[in-house]
């Protein structure tokens, strides 16, 4: 069976309704993954577009896989397809798991799918293809992208590519240049920079500084008025005249 964390088992166990739990109750026997292989591309909108080659190890009573996401908070992912590369090519339909062939996804995070393997051998290798949106983040004048990359219990490789909008610091190759990264947390570290028209569409848009200084201003203001009346309250009150009785 797929490891994965805590956090996604307690987010699988808050948000999951019947139709999850009879979905997962027909896959009897999932597969295990053994490794995972990633192609990821970020769009001029800000949307990482992912290819994740899976080798799954079956046995003769494997009977289908899970997939657990470890998604950011406010993040949106579609699944586009699901299909088997080993041997003969199998394109999976979305469906309830009634049969072998289909899938299906379960926000947030927990995609199902059940197949046959073949007869004579131990591995199967699936294709899983998505699209991961508002999963950007304002950092130090530009963008990092909180994307957590596989199963926490494997490391896969990235073959990453920037749209030419982006610049990013921190070690990665020019725009429209394919890297390989390894270390996960590489996308969370790095600074990417808009250089495109405009904002891109699925990021956090960063607040003008107008709008900062006229808030901050707000608050001051509000703030003093509020101390004002406080101390006109007391006033008519008595509380600071040379008279006023102290509380022992």
């Amino acid at each position: 069976m797929v490891h994965f964390s805590i956090a996604a088992l307690l987010l699988l166990a808050s948000s999951s309704g019947q139709p999850f739990r009879a979905e997962r109750e027909r896959v009897k026997d999932p597969a295990r993954i053994a490794s995972i292989s990633v192609k990821a591309r970020l769009d001029f909108d800000g949307v990482l577009h992912v290819t994740e080659r899976e080798v799954l190890r079956v046995s003769g009573t494997t009977d289908g896989a899970m997939r657990v996401f470890d998604l950011p908070l406010g993040s949106d992912i579609a699944i586009h397809y699901v299909r088997r590369v080993s041997g003969e090519s199998l394109e999976l339909r979305r469906g309830d798991l009634t049969e072998p062939g289909q899938y299906t996804y379960h926000n947030p995070s927990a995609l199902l799918w059940r197949f046959t393997p073949r007869s004579d051998q131990s591995e199967e290798v699936f294709e899983i293809g998505y699209t991961l949106s508002k999963a950007m983040r304002l950092a130090k004048g530009g963008y990092s992208l909180d994307w957590k990359i596989g199963p926490p219990s494997l490391t896969p490789e990235v073959e990453f590519e920037l749209d030419p909008v982006w610049q990013a610091e921190g070690g990665f190759p020019p725009s429209g240049k394919v890297v390989r990264i390894r270390d996960p947390a590489a996308f969370s570290r790095t600074i990417f920079r808009y250089k495109g028209p405009g904002q891109p569409r699925f990021a956090p848009h960063p607040v003008p500084a107008g709008i900062r200084l006229a808030i901050l201003t707000a608050v001051g203001v509000a703030f003093a008025l509020l101390t004002l009346i406080f101390i006109v309250s007391e006033v008519r009150v008595g509380a600071f005249s040379a008279g006023a009785e102290v509380p022992p």
